[in-house]
């Protein structure tokens, strides 16, 4: 198989992969919320949130959500440019400036992400215990490993982006 079909290939497998996630995550954050009460535990727990899902009112976790549904929008968003990108380098545009640009997108979205991410948590933990007694409520502000691993990801996407961005204008500049 030639190096094109391979890079088309692998394309559409991403494509597909990244549609999914489109899908499935807005569907398992509603559930989470709403439907199913061990996934919002273990969610909370992971953020060192210690709170029965039993004890947060309909009201509440319609508030949680919305605050967790911003750092799902950067998320999606982060994959809808992931799609962008595959959907360019299927059609063979592997150095053309839209691709590099959806690149740097996804890793500008990394970096929002690892800013907003753990400023909703806080937002979280306050929300989903302030109904607790005194003594129970919680402000929770950490920085976990997917913190890191995404500004750790977003750095070499931004650096890789403006390496293609330099070496198309070199050799835009050497076909001159």
């Amino acid at each position: 198989m030639e190096t094109l079909e391979r890079i088309r290939k692998v394309s559409g497998i991403m494509q597909f992969l990244a549609l999914i996630f489109i899908v499935i995550l807005p569907v398992y954050q509603i559930a989470t919320w709403f439907w199913v009460n061990d996934w919002l535990q273990h969610s909370l727990v992971q953020r060192g949130i210690h709170v029965l899902p039993a004890d947060i009112d309909t009201g509440t976790r319609s508030l949680g959500f919305l605050v967790d549904a911003i750092p799902l929008g950067i998320t999606l968003l982060a994959l809808f440019w992931t799609l962008r990108l595959f959907t360019y380098y299927r059609q063979g545009q592997i150095f053309a400036l839209d691709p590099i640009q959806k690149l740097r997108d996804m890793a500008r979205a990394l970096f929002l992400f690892t800013i907003i991410n753990p400023v909703c948590g806080a937002v979280l933990s306050v929300l989903v215990t302030m109904n607790q007694p005194a003594g129970q409520r919680m402000l929770v502000l950490g920085f976990r490993s997917e913190e890191i691993m995404a500004v750790f990801a977003g750095g070499a996407l931004l650096a890789i982006s403006w390496v293609m961005l330099e070496a198309k204008r070199m050799a835009d500049d050497s076909t001159q």
